[in-house]
C-alpha cells in the first residue's frame, strides 16, 4: 500500500501548546478580575469557546462579554505566545522516519 497523504490534528497531537493555552486563559481571566494559580484553568481538548461557560460558572464571573468575545480574546492571547509552542516529543523523529517510508 502506498500512502500519499497523512492528516494530523495539530493541537495536542503535533503541537505541545497546552501551556500557552493555559496562560492565555489565565490572562483573560485576569482581565475579568480573577487571579488563577492553576497551570491549566481550562479543560483541554474541548475547545476555547466551550470552556468559557464552564469558567464563568466555576469562577462566578459576571460579564457582558459574549462567548465569542471571550474566545477571540483568548485566541489573541494564545497568538502572543505562539513563538513558544513546540512539537510534541517524538513527532519530529516520527515524521522524519515516515518521510523515508516508501
Amino acid at each position: 500500500m502506498i500512502i500519499s497523504a497523512v492528516i494530523f490534528d495539530l493541537d495536542g497531537t503535533v503541537l505541545s501548546n497546552e501551556d500557552e493555552y493555559g496562560a492565555a486563559f489565565k490572562a483573560v481571566l485576569r482581565l475579568l478580575g480573577k487571579k488563577v494559580d492553576k497551570r491549566y484553568p481550562h479543560i483541554g481538548g474541548i475547545g476555547v469557546k466551550e470552556n468559557w461557560p464552564l469558567l464563568l460558572s466555576k469562577y462566578k464571573i459576571k460579564t457582558k462579554r459574549t462567548l465569542e468575545e471571550l474566545t477571540r480574546e483568548t485566541q489573541n492571547e494564545f497568538l502572543k505566545r505562539l513563538g513558544t509552542v513546540t512539537f510534541k516529543k517524538g513527532f519530529e523523529k516520527f515524521i522524519t522516519a515516515f518521510k523515508k517510508t516508501p
